[in-house]
């Protein structure tokens, strides 16, 4: 095979969240072309993806050595610098792959989320309008729109964004999780255990929507024994907010 069959395969495992297996690929391409920048970007998405950003981070810095003027390459090294608690430094890789591309929505979706995380809500918010411009179909341009929306308190706004987002994508864990608490702030409160209920399904191992969803049970509807194996499994993946309400169910069902 050739190195861009290799970085090829990669791509595809990649897509599958075959993590491992597709950095094995990309390593082959490289070897059989050191200069091949694709199958670098490729390795640091792969990289990224398994939580490794300071390795990600490397092989974003080489694809730029190789290939300066690629606005996917500058965004995904700010994506990995964000991931990394250097959001000024990320804002900056974005503004330089915007400056590539202006019409790369993606930069500004990463860009918006970046600005969110340092309060700038308004300048957040006008990054995922241009985007959206851009591209109406993006999820997760409409899912961050929703976040941004929701700190503003304007919560039907962000529960509209997020049932944009879900029309485009179904299968979005977190988009479903954000739509169960703006439903449970607007005093939705079945609505959201169902929201809470998709994102659990989705991705079992998302514990946050386990507390939520056990929370909302405990002191919406006082269901103590249902809310029980929801706190429990929210624990058991790491929830650390779970253990106060969790204490206070097996209390209320006698399982001291």
């Amino acid at each position: 095979m050739t190195a861009v069959q290799w970085n090829n395969k990669g791509s595809s495992l990649d897509n599958l969240g075959l993590h491992m297996e597709s950095i094995a690929c990309f390593d082959t391409a490289i070897r059989l072309n050191p200069l091949f920048d694709s199958a670098w970007f490729n390795k640091g998405v792969a990289m990224l993806g398994s939580g490794r950003a300071d390795e990600a981070l490397a092989c974003y810095e080489r694809a730029i050595d190789l290939n300066p003027c690629s606005e996917k390459v500058w965004s995904n090294k700010g994506v990995a610098l964000k991931s990394l608690g250097k959001t000024e430094k990320a804002i900056a890789c974005y503004d330089r792959a915007l400056k590539i591309n202006p019409r790369y929505a993606n930069a500004w979706v990463n860009k918006a989320v970046a600005l969110r995380a340092l309060n700038k809500t308004e300048e957040a918010l006008a990054c995922c309008d241009r985007a959206l411009t851009l591209n109406p179909k993006d999820e997760n341009g409409w899912t961050n729109k929703g976040n941004i929306l929701y700190a503003l308190k304007r919560t039907e706004d962000a529960l509209a964004c997020y049932e944009r987002a879900l029309v485009l994508n179904a299968k979005l864990d977190r988009t479903w999780m954000n739509k169960g608490i703006a439903l449970n702030a607007l005093g939705r409160h079945e609505e959201a255990l169902n929201s809470y209920g998709k994102a659990i399904e989705l991705n079992p191992r998302l514990d946050q929507a386990w507390f939520l969803r056990g929370l909302t049970l405990v002191n919406v509807f006082h269901r103590y024994r249902e809310a029980l194996p929801y706190l429990e499994e929210a624990e058991r993946l790491g929830s650390k907010e779970a253990s106060q309400p969790l204490a206070m169910c097996q209390s209320a069902v006698g399982r001291n």
